[in-house]
């Protein structure tokens, strides 16, 4: 079990970064103007972003980097052609592979520590159908999408090793609805059972992981696991944490509070950062929710009793 444990180190707490997704469709510029307007020192770089040139991409953030810690997420920077970014399926694997190396070259041109990716699916759906039902899509072979998935992920990560750029890797959502029967047979990193097989991954020393809270909330309820039980077979490795709460049968991005299930749970003292990302919202909610963090996390460690 856990609970929270005073500390009075609390320099050593994770950065507090603001994902780009809680402002909604915003140009890069506007978003870094807003951060330092808003006194906001991190900022985690995700698909909302439309697409910019890398000329113009590189000379903004370069602007920034002295007073704003970027994070890469996923499909950023968006390419010109939209498409899923999905390791794991063969449809989409050569293109995305593409996409993850040219981020890691943008992380270590700008000095950005880490990369985070989706951990991809057995399925090849459309954009337009992200974060609606999926269950008319047939699957791979679970096992041939896992193995594309984990050769993309080391040769990516041992590209990123010789960039000075860590890989971290999202647990997948699992939305009701999405699995007949309770049963995943089409998701990688969203339940127990499925992630165990990717064991042999995170053994990677230069891979490890971004646990979405609210990913997980989704993913107990609508396959009946306890989250707590996910978290500790990968502990260890997990260095960044997505925040947002729901209902549990959807990931809805809605606002956290001091009952939201996570805070005991989770090993806030390893943590590279911590990312808000709630749904698009208000200067003011967004100053209370990262308040919240703030305090939740100032002077306290979680602890295994």
């Amino acid at each position: 079990m856990k609970h929270l444990e005073k500390r009075k180190d609390c320099h050593k707490n994770p950065r507090i970064a603001l994902s780009s997704t809680c402002l909604g469709n915003t140009d890069i510029k506007s978003l870094c103007e807003y951060a330092e307007v808003n006194n906001i020192r991190s900022i985690e770089l995700s698909a909302n972003i439309p697409f910019i040139s890398d000329k113009e991409l590189v000379k903004t953030l370069e602007t920034y980097t002295d007073r704003i810690n970027f994070y890469i997420h996923n499909y950023f920077p968006a390419p010109k052609d939209s498409f899923v970014l999905n390791l794991a399926h063969p449809a989409t694997h050569e293109r995305s592979l593409k996409h993850c190396l040219k981020a890691v070259d943008l992380c270590s041109s700008l000095g950005i520590a880490v990369y985070s990716i989706h951990a991809g699916m057995a399925i090849n759906p459309s954009a337009d159908d992200l974060g609606k039902s999926l269950s008319r899509y047939a699957p791979i072979d679970l096992k041939e999408s896992r193995d594309l998935l984990t050769t993309a992920c080391h040769e990516i990560a041992g590209y990123a090793l010789g960039k000075g750029v860590r890989i971290l890797i999202e647990n997948n959502v699992i939305n009701e609805g999405n699995c007949p029967e309770n049963v995943n047979r089409h998701y990688h990193f969203a339940d127990p059972a499925e992630s165990e097989k990717l064991f042999t991954l995170f053994s990677n020393p230069n891979i490890g992981v971004l646990l979405d809270a609210g990913h997980l909330k989704v993913n107990a309820t609508n396959l009946n696991f306890k989250p707590h039980n996910f978290i500790n077979l990968f502990r260890e490795k997990i260095n960044a944490i997505h925040l947002s709460d729901n209902d549990g049968r959807y990931d809805q991005n809605l606002p956290i509070d001091e009952q939201s299930w996570f805070w005991q749970y989770l090993p806030w003292e390893q943590l590279e950062y911590v990312s808000l990302e709630i749904k698009e919202c208000s200067s003011h909610l967004i100053k209370k929710q990262i308040g919240l963090i703030e305090k939740q996390l100032c002077g306290y460690k979680a602890v295994t009793v």
